[in-house]
């Protein structure tokens, strides 16, 4: 099953995702036998690791090629922050599986978001990445050089 632009934007509307594309991303996760991979998504879910973060980061910072956003229509969310609002009102912020890490990171800080969706060539959604996630994987790399 490919997920919709429908069920991108119902994601972004809502603030957190559709229980159907939890579904989704978990089965998808269970058929690559991603067990590690399915319980920290679990977690991450139930502990609402999608919630926006404020910092003060240039807004005029822009990044070229791997992450780039996506057009998003509709209406805004009154519980959602200002810095989030920001963002949300005009695109969702994607990178590749290749991307680099610090690139993401960097949008992801730019974009004042503490996830980025990560997306095929083809546009098919292949999973959600937060900024906690990032971290530990930048931490694991320093580690591992030392």
């Amino acid at each position: 099953m490919t997920l919709s632009s429908g069920d991108l934007m119902a994601y972004i509307d809502c603030g957190g995702p559709p229980e159907e594309l939890v579904k989704v991303v978990s089965r998808k996760l269970k058929e690559k036998n991603l067990m590690g991979m399915l319980q920290h998504f679990t977690v991450s879910m139930s502990s609402g690791g999608f919630s926006s973060a404020s910092s003060s980061s240039d807004e005029e910072y822009s990044m070229t090629a791997p992450v780039s956003p996506l057009p998003r229509p509709g209406r805004l969310s009154r519980s959602m922050s200002y810095s989030a609002r920001m963002v949300r009102r005009s695109e969702a912020i994607v990178c590749h599986p290749k991307s680099s890490l610090v690139a993401v990171m960097i949008q992801a800080i730019a974009h004042r978001v503490n996830y980025v969706w990560v997306i095929e060539d083809d546009c098919r959604l292949v999973g959600i990445v937060t900024f906690s996630d990032m971290l530990k994987v930048l931490r694991e790399n320093f580690e591992t050089m030392a």
